[in-house]
């Protein structure tokens, strides 16, 4: 909630002055859906750069801290593709999963059953799946190497 007052403060979009927005946008015939999604854009790339700037001061606790709170509280959201970028780089940012047991399962396991945020996440993140499942990491390595044994032959 706070930082959804701290953007709103940034943008000098308070409730009265968005409101008189809309109606002026209204007028216009400009559809309130994409306002909204122009909104959450911007708010989704305000977050991202925001993780990126905690995930740059690693070797704080605090930082540490931050990333893992703001994964718990996003990680339900990988769905919705607004959100997934400040997943995505949740993820990304962290050196290791959290090392509570079930929140490693917890995350690798839900990553794992959607292929398509399964190919999104970078290849850090994989590096850690791959640990806890290496049959992945043999099915991702697989055709790397038969294409080498195939351009060597």
């Amino acid at each position: 909630m706070k930082t959804i007052v701290k953007l709103k403060i940034e943008d000098g979009a308070l409730n009265n002055s968005v409101s008189s927005a809309l109606k002026m946008l209204d007028m216009i015939g400009v559809k309130r859906a994409d306002c909204y999604d122009q909104m959450i854009s911007s708010m989704s790339e305000k977050v991202v750069g925001q993780i990126k700037e905690i995930g740059k001061d690693q070797d704080n606790v605090k930082s540490k801290k931050l990333l893992e709170k703001q994964l718990n509280k996003s990680f339900k959201t990988y769905k919705l593709p607004q959100f997934r970028p400040a997943v995505l780089e949740a993820l990304t940012q962290m050196d290791e999963l959290p090392q509570s047991l079930l929140d490693v399962f917890r995350y690798i396991d839900k990553i794992v059953a959607d292929p398509e945020l399964y190919a999104d996440v970078s290849i850090k993140v994989k590096r850690q799946i791959w640990i806890q499942q290496e049959d992945l990491f043999v099915e991702a390595v697989k055709p790397v190497i038969a294409a080498y044994i195939a351009a060597k032959r």
